[in-house]
């Protein structure tokens, strides 16, 4: 196995064409945190600007240092959507210990704020995001499924962390209880589940998140 130095560098094995010609925004500031700049990538297809939809990738965690933007799956990823016709966002947050949840939480909200104010000079369609996490990231994904954004189109959990209301064994990480609900998707879907049930008693059924 390769040293873990080299492995973040790596790049996924999948591409497509057009990879290479993506245009790339590097190390936008999207807010500021701890006295810090936190930054953001963004990736387009080539040729003229206009409105796309957008896809924002979020990194998992808890991880050292910030700069999980900068690893290889995410180059990687960014550039292949690019190709694909969709804005790529990359960004890093603050996830970097158990108790910073809250912090990245904010982080991730604030990223989508920044994305939807500044869509115009980003060339981004603040009506069609869709929200990918990866890993521990997966948590960042319970507020939308239970708020249902009108602007979210769709959400991807890639072997993403989906419920935190059981604490796993050993140390206690200073998560409490009500924190790790909050920032759980599967309890947001199990409320969706209720909701809709409850919708098709009254006859009012739910709207649906690619609508």
């Amino acid at each position: 196995m390769p040293p873990l130095e080299e492995m973040v560098r790596m790049r996924i094995v999948f591409r497509v064409p057009g990879m290479e010609a993506a245009a790339q925004r590097r190390n936008l500031t999207y807010k500021a945190a701890d006295g810090q700049p936190l930054h953001m990538d963004v990736y387009a297809p080539p040729g003229p600007a206009q409105a796309r939809p957008a896809v924002i990738l979020v990194h998992g965690g808890p991880i050292p240092r910030l700069g999980a933007k900068d690893m290889g799956v995410f180059l990687s990823y960014g550039e292949l959507l690019a190709a694909s016709g969709f804005v790529a966002v990359t960004f890093n947050h603050r996830f970097l210990s158990p108790d910073r949840l809250a912090d990245a939480g904010d982080d991730v909200a604030d990223l989508i704020t920044h994305l939807r104010e500044n869509a115009a000079s980003l060339d981004v369609d603040p009506d069609r995001l869709a929200l990918w996490a990866f890993s521990g990231g997966g948590p960042f994904l319970a507020a939308s499924l239970r708020d249902r954004p009108a602007w979210l189109r769709a959400l991807v959990a890639y072997y993403a962390v989906l419920d935190l209301q059981q604490p796993p064994p050993g140390a206690d990480s200073g998560i409490g209880a009500e924190l790790r609900q909050a920032f759980s998707p599967a309890h947001a879907q199990q409320g969706l589940r209720e909701h809709s049930a409850g919708s098709h008693r009254t006859g009012r059924p739910g709207q649906r998140l690619d609508q």
